[in-house]
């Protein structure tokens, strides 16, 4: 975390499945424990297959760097999404609506 300059990690098994979200400050308060003892184990996620309208909505009320997307079964990490991700989305669709109105 401290090499990429993030705050955020995810803690993943051997088959690429979400364990945990884990945020500098629960690493820290981990101390000598493993950080899966202080780690969110029931973060906020995406599913792949989630429309960007359920994506908005979830994040309105998100604090936070990033969110794990998973695929359509809910156990496997593809990657994140950072809410500036999800606003650039937006405004896309935005613009692709206001030139189509315009022809």
């Amino acid at each position: 975390m401290r090499d990429k300059e993030q705050t955020e990690a995810y803690i993943l098994d051997d088959e690429n499945k979400l364990i945990a979200k884990l945020s500098v400050h629960q690493a820290l308060q981990a101390a000598d424990q493993a950080v899966t003892t202080t780690a969110d184990k029931t973060p906020i996620l995406l599913k792949d297959n989630d429309s960007l309208q359920h994506a908005m909505k979830l994040v309105s009320h998100f604090v936070g760097e990033s969110v794990p997307i998973l695929k359509g079964d809910g156990k496997t990490f593809l990657g994140v999404i950072t809410e500036g991700d999800l606003f650039k989305a937006v405004l896309n669709v935005q613009s692709r609506v206001r030139r189509k109105e315009r022809d």
